[in-house]
């Protein structure tokens, strides 16, 4: 056997240095694991406990600002994706009593359509007919009549709303954020309706001069509504978590079949009023 150093392995030769230590595995789930830090903020009005896929903060901007409304007729799923914004109340009182002026306006649109539809006068109470031919009066009914139509509808309409969301598979779905969803995406045709009679009262004379000389503005109001629709699908699917087949009928195909069945119909008697 050689003596001779040189022939010994050197701590530099290769046979003499050890194999790289393996990154940990361990180390990186519990990297992965680690609760993320969520944003701070201060409840602006108790809301129910959000879905888990929707973001843990809320816009300081009101939901009936410019930007609010935008986001609500534009882009409805960031609108709904902030519900502790929409459970302010100030806000949400004064769209639901602006929901109820707008289906007493309705009511009295139909009542005029069954007048011109039977071709004589129907049975009218006298303030109704006041309200007809001069806006203070017509105005005066509104904001009376809105106060009624408002807490029946934000009863039996939001009731009806939690319904159709219990029919879309919805797990005891919170009657607060129901009523919420669907007070704002009433809105969306709610508050045109009010708008453009306010845009009559400095054009006509009176209200029953402004529905009789009125067609355009009808049917942007018919398409409102059919937009509406969407609305208040993406709605109902972004602030609960859905059977996405059963809330396509119950909250887009139903209501939209049955305003253009509606539309239709209006169409036809426009047409035979017009033959007269």
């Amino acid at each position: 056997m050689s003596s001779d150093p040189s022939a010994l392995p050197s701590s530099s030769s290769p046979l003499s240095q050890a194999p790289a230590a393996e990154p940990s595995a361990t180390a990186d789930v519990e990297a992965m694991e680690a609760p993320r830090p969520q944003p701070a903020y201060k409840p602006l009005f108790p809301a129910p406990e959000l879905p888990p896929e929707l973001p843990r903060f809320s816009d300081p901007s009101s939901p009936l600002s410019l930007r609010g409304l935008f986001q609500l007729f534009v882009r409805p799923r960031a609108f709904f994706s902030d519900m502790e914004r929409l459970a302010r109340k100030p806000e949400l009182l004064l769209l639901t009593y602006l929901i109820g002026i707008a289906y007493a306006m309705d009511k009295v649109d139909q009542h005029l359509l069954k007048t011109y539809i039977a071709g004589k006068p129907q049975q009218t109470i006298s303030y109704v007919l006041d309200a007809l031919e001069s806006w203070t009066a017509y105005w005066g009914l509104m904001l009376v009549g809105g106060l009624s139509s408002a807490l029946f509808l934000w009863l039996v309409m939001g009731w009806f709303y939690r319904k159709r969301l219990e029919w879309s598979e919805a797990d005891k779905p919170d009657p607060a954020r129901a009523r919420q969803v669907w007070t704002y995406q009433s809105a969306v045709d709610a508050l045109p309706a009010v708008l453009v009679t306010l845009t009559h009262t400095v054009v006509y004379p009176s209200y029953l001069d402004a529905w009789e000389g009125e067609t355009v503005t009808t049917w942007i109001l018919i398409g409102l509504n059919l937009w509406g629709c969407w609305v208040s699908y993406v709605g109902a699917t972004t602030a609960f978590v859905l059977d996405r087949g059963r809330a396509l009928f119950w909250f887009l195909l139903l209501p939209a079949g049955v305003l253009v069945l509606a539309s239709g119909v209006l169409t036809a008697l426009i047409s035979q009023m017009g033959a007269r």
